[in-house]
């Protein structure tokens, strides 16, 4: 049998959106070919007790191989009698069938079968240069300088006890009991919890019950919690907090001077240069933010732009995934997963297109610098890229993400886009809100 002659006699492919239906026809003389070829083979090569090697008589490996050399057959014939289906009608399988199964299968007679899968839309990709897109481009202020060095000395700070009523800046150490129609909930009590209050530790509602008290007091609290609270159980629930304040300390920080540094252990640097130091390190995140900023805009962009049929096989799958994610669950309500899931393969197919759009292929800079960002400041990087590089399955989603995020460049500088101009501060904020 010749590798390019065709294997189908006839098929009869029936289209239903993405779902496909096909009845297909495999020549029976590609089969008694490939099957009479099979048999010689091991006729020569096959030893069997009592007969010299190239001498078991035909019919004896007919009747003993033939029934598994037929199925081996028909398998291979099948999946090649399906390739040159789909070559031939310019399609794209979905996956991987949804069904086949052999409904004729004789030596001599046609290899009949009958397939259900599901295709790939066929869609065309939008103008870029309609993307209504804003490049961000950040750098540190005198304001992002002026909150590093205020982290610095707020995390040296002084406490000491206070007998004045709390208020935002003020460490308060309370105990808690929160209920639901009278009764306790999982999560909903505390002793000696410690926070500061105007950090966003805790609800606002809550943090607005604690300002105003003194050591020793005691109040009761109504707080809402908000629709997409993390823990999805308490999503949209008003619970009864009752508090007690056992302390409450205010802060007094420090100078930026000698005395600090040598608190901290820095040896042989001067405040100004250590000053300098955190200003690089802090502008060492920028490109990160960046890359996060972009990479949350473009595909937001390309999530609305695109509104096109995606195939139920690969949306019941990624819903699947979804709901074996925790972080996921607690983030979209169950009622809402199928559209999550049908979203992200669209996006998906938009991004596959862009990539064979620009002729991208991984850049393996870019893998290293990805796999450098990720790598946890107590584990050397290199030995952090390496532990990946040996893993191949770890490696090829960190490919599939730097892949993803050239894309992304492409589109944003594709696009036009305007530049934004914006501080560090006003980045990360603008990336929270957005």
């Amino acid at each position: 049998m010749s590798e390019n002659a065709s294997v189908n006699r006839d098929y009869k492919l029936e289209k239903d959106g993405l779902e496909c239906k096909l009845n297909a026809n495999v020549d029976g003389s590609h089969i008694t070919t490939a099957f009479d070829n099979k048999v010689t083979e091991i006729s020569k090569t096959q030893r069997f007790p009592g007969f010299r090697k190239g001498s078991l008589a035909i019919p004896m490996i007919k009747q003993r191989f033939g029934p598994g050399i037929l199925q081996d057959l028909a398998q291979e014939l099948t999946e090649k009698s399906l390739q040159e289906v789909v070559k031939k009608e310019a399609i794209e399988i979905a996956g991987s069938p949804k069904k086949i199964e052999i409904t004729q299968l004789r030596l001599g007679d046609d290899l009949v079968y009958d397939a259900e899968f599901d295709i790939l839309p066929d869609f065309a990709l939008q103008d870029l240069k309609k993307l209504k897109l804003l490049k961000p481009e950040v750098t540190l202020d005198k304001n992002d300088e002026k909150e590093i060095v205020d982290k610095v000395l707020q995390d040296n700070a002084d406490w000491s006890e206070s007998k004045k009523a709390a208020e935002n800046g003020c460490r308060v150490t309370i105990d808690f009991v929160g209920k639901i129609d009278d009764v306790e909930f999982e999560g909903g009590s505390g002793k000696d919890s410690v926070f500061t209050l105007g950090e966003k530790q805790m609800l606002p509602d809550f943090e607005k019950g604690v300002v105003g008290k003194k050591i020793g007091d005691s109040t009761s609290v109504i707080v809402n919690f908000p629709d997409d609270y993390h823990a999805e159980h308490m999503r949209g629930k008003k619970a009864d907090f009752s508090i007690e304040v056992k302390r409450v300390e205010v802060s007094k920080l420090p100078k930026l001077d000698d005395k600090l540094l040598e608190k901290l252990k820095i040896k042989d640097t001067s405040v100004d240069d250590y000053k300098k130091s955190l200003f690089e390190k802090k502008a060492s995140e920028i490109p990160w933010l960046l890359q996060r900023m972009t990479h949350k805009r473009v595909m937001d962009v390309l999530g609305k732009d695109y509104d096109f049929s995606v195939p139920s096989s690969l949306v019941q799958a990624e819903a699947v995934e979804m709901r074996k994610d925790p972080n996921m669950m607690s983030q979209y309500e169950e009622k809402d997963l199928d559209q999550k899931a049908s979203d992200n393969i669209r996006l998906t197919l938009v991004i596959r297109k862009l990539v064979d759009h620009f002729k991208l292929t991984v850049d393996q800079g870019k893998v290293n610098s990805y796999l450098t960002n990720m790598a946890p400041d107590f584990i050397d990087a290199k030995t952090f890229i390496s532990w990946y590089e040996n893993d191949p399955q770890r490696m090829e989603r960190v490919k599939i993400a730097v892949l993803e995020q050239q894309v992304v460049e492409k589109v944003m500088d594709e696009s036009g886009a305007n530049v934004e101009k914006l501080s560090f501060a006003a980045a990360e904020k603008t990336l929270k809100s957005e």
